[in-house]
């Protein structure tokens, strides 16, 4: 909770993230976008291809263990040569490295 806390309240990172920013249109992991839109899009071009008698295919990446698999390292010497902010890289690391527990309805998983 205090992590979510810090998001919310640091500027630092979001001004960083408009530094960074590209407008690019397979760009969609910035602030605004979302997994249902994008998908919705992605549905949308299909369907109008298909109207059009267009064939159409996707090629969906799977990130299962994406996240699980980040070389630490290599992360920190990242945020360093894009000076992102120090102060939230390291709530973020115990974060990215705790333990998950899943819940649903009020019920815990045992920690993963």
């Amino acid at each position: 909770m205090m992590y979510r806390h810090q998001c919310r309240v640091r500027d630092e990172v979001k001004e960083w993230e408009q530094q960074f920013r590209r407008d690019h249109p397979y760009d969609t992991a910035t602030k605004g976008s979302s997994a249902l839109s994008a998908a919705l899009r992605r549905n949308l071009v299909h369907e109008i291809a298909s109207y059009f008698n267009v064939d159409v295919a996707t090629i969906l990446h799977d990130f299962e263990k994406f996240f699980d698999s980040l070389d630490i390292e290599h992360l920190i010497t990242q945020c360093s040569e894009t000076k992102f902010p120090f102060v939230d890289v390291a709530p973020a690391l115990q974060q990215h490295l705790a333990p998950r527990v899943l819940q649903i309805q009020g019920c815990c998983s045992d920690p993963i």
